[in-house]
């Protein structure tokens, strides 16, 4: 019974995904400046040495959430394929 409603929640997040995908503000401007941010939070990591290591740390930990963020759609595009791919198999 759980497989199925996770079958059901995994179907509908990967349309909601797609939905997302298509849509051309979210594309333009979302993900742009998101993507800039992970770019900027990167440079500031590796290439800024005025940074002492509470900062560089700090610094980390913000890129690694915003990238998280970032690769976020993609991840779970790929877990819902996954679990459907799965449920479709065992039928």
């Amino acid at each position: 019974m759980a497989d199925i409603a996770a079958g059901k929640k995994a179907q509908k997040d990967l349309e909601d995904i797609e939905a997302l995908k298509r849509f051309k503000p979210f594309n333009e401007y979302y993900q742009r400046r998101l993507y800039e941010e992970v770019v900027k939070l990167s440079e500031k990591v590796l290439h800024n040495d005025s940074l002492d290591d509470s900062q560089r740390h700090d610094a980390r930990i913000e890129y690694k959430t915003v990238k998280r963020i970032w690769d976020m759609l993609d991840e779970e595009e790929s877990a819902c394929r996954r679990i459907i791919d799965s449920e479709t198999q065992s039928e």
